[in-house]
């Protein structure tokens, strides 16, 4: 049987019997890969399968390592691959194409975890499992977080954790850093964005959407290496958040 089952698939859909089916599945030693989802840069919709805790949940970078900005982010995102203009096959016979989306950097996850377990065979699909995401390589915030997960997936080291036990070098000098935003009506067209102020400014963390109908204060806590960071609250619907009918914002 299956070793390693790709999911480039989703939806904002979850259910019981599915998760159970997801638990049996692993239990029985099948390692289930499923792309995060593509509406990081809109709703940012928590997907399945790739949601459910037995499933290893993938996010996409582009070639320069940084997060797509589809790249749907979230506690369930485990590890990070390419994903952005890979090269898939076409739609006619004999023909290829770019392609872009976390389901393009799925099948990267599981065709490093396939090699990992041709490498290793007496391994367990959770032992690979560990393997990538204990030695990825940490991007954005230290440690794991809701936008890189782990970090990027890297076939060498992961074949040196399985052969030598060597984890991934943690990032140093990190800070600690609270946000506190406080939404008016309308949550889930409230975000932000902390980037780096130099080179690409490449995104290191993002929050949000939020819920509607709250008007809540909502405190994020992140660690990130110290530095100089850019801070943007973003309103995807365009009309900010001081209006005297759906209240008051701040940040």
């Amino acid at each position: 049987g299956a070793d390693i089952i790709n999911l480039s698939l989703g939806g904002p859909i979850s259910t019981q019997a599915e998760a159970a089916w997801m638990r049996t599945l692993r239990q029985k030693d099948i390692l289930l890969v499923a792309a995060a989802g593509n509406s990081g840069d809109r709703n940012n919709l928590k997907e399945y399968p790739a949601s459910y805790g037995d499933v290893l949940s993938v996010g996409a970078v582009d070639s320069n390592s940084n997060i797509a900005a589809y790249s749907t982010y979230n506690s369930q995102v485990d590890i990070v691959g390419p994903g952005t203009a890979t090269i898939s096959l076409g739609t006619s016979a004999y023909t290829y194409m770019q392609r872009s989306g976390t389901s393009m950097a799925a099948p990267h996850i599981s065709g490093v975890a396939a090699l990992l377990k041709s490498q290793f065979p007496s391994k367990s699909m959770d032992d690979i499992w560990d393997a990538m995401i204990l030695s990825a390589r940490d991007f954005g915030a230290c440690g794991k977080d809701g936008v890189f997960g782990h970090g990027l997936v890297d076939s060498l080291a992961a074949a040196a954790y399985l052969e030598n036990g060597s984890m991934a070098t943690e990032m140093s000098d990190c800070v600690e850093v609270q946000i506190s935003i406080t939404t008016d009506d309308w949550g889930e067209e409230t975000t932000f964005l902390i980037k780096n102020t130099v080179g690409d400014k490449e995104i290191v963390y993002r929050g949000g959407p939020y819920e509607n109908g709250r008007r809540e204060t909502y405190l994020s806590t992140v660690l990130i290496p110290d530095g100089c960071y850019e801070f943007s609250l973003l309103d995807r619907y365009g009309d900010g958040w001081n209006n005297a009918d759906y209240g008051t914002g701040e940040a």
